[in-house]
């Protein structure tokens, strides 16, 4: 296991030399809450960075997801709005309000021992209950971040690639709240796919943006 500098985030290594992902983590503990009955409100919450494969998982096993804006505040707020008790973010942000209303790597990770222990699975197997949409993302400099609602080129092709999608995948764009950057995310059933829709969002972005 491994923390952040101040502790609130978590990564794990099973014994295979695999790292796990805050999505892989948050499955896992909201699977087995499921399982037992003690997924509060049925729902797990999560940020709009995390893969669709915890949406799927989750959904399969008779439970919901709620999505918010990037950072953890959000979380917390969706999950005071809906009742739910566990929530966090792809970076390895877990917030089990059982425990705190904080985000607390310590805390996930003796949940994840708690899990290992009571079913006698290793992580690798653990890990399994998430299979992952392939996922591409990239960030581009601005010199400034422009109103989307001027972004024509943008708007359009980020229309059109949500149409094209459907359920089988997503794709997002947003400015970084604290940085010079424009954030591109793809997410399709297949690499070929993602790789082309980045391309696509890039391209539209260079005209709007002037970025060439």
């Amino acid at each position: 296991m491994a923390h952040d500098g101040d502790g609130d985030r978590c990564v794990l290594c099973d014994e295979t030399g695999s790292l796990l992902d805050g999505d892989e983590i948050l499955t896992i503990l909201a699977l087995d809450a499921l399982s037992r009955g003690e997924l509060a409100a049925g729902t797990l919450v999560v940020t709009v960075q995390s893969n669709l494969g915890v949406d799927a998982a989750i959904r399969a096993a008779g439970g919901r997801v709620e999505r918010t804006d990037v950072g953890d505040r959000h979380v917390l707020e969706r999950l005071r709005e809906t009742g739910a008790r566990l929530g966090g973010e792809s970076s390895g942000h877990i917030v089990d309000l059982n425990l705190s209303p904080t985000g607390d790597g310590l805390g996930a990770v003796l949940g994840i021992l708690a899990v290992m222990r009571a079913t006698g699975r290793p992580l690798s197997a653990l890990r399994a209950g998430l299979i992952k949409y392939p996922q591409g993302q990239r960030s581009l400099k601005v010199a400034a971040k422009r109103p989307m609602a001027e972004c024509v080129a943008l708007t359009r092709e980020l229309a059109l690639l949500t149409s094209e999608l459907g359920d089988a995948g997503r794709v997002m764009v947003r400015f970084s709240g604290t940085e010079a950057k424009l954030r591109l995310l793809a997410e399709a059933g297949t690499q070929a796919t993602v790789d082309g829709a980045l391309e696509r969002l890039t391209a539209a972005a260079c005209i709007d943006l002037k970025l060439l």
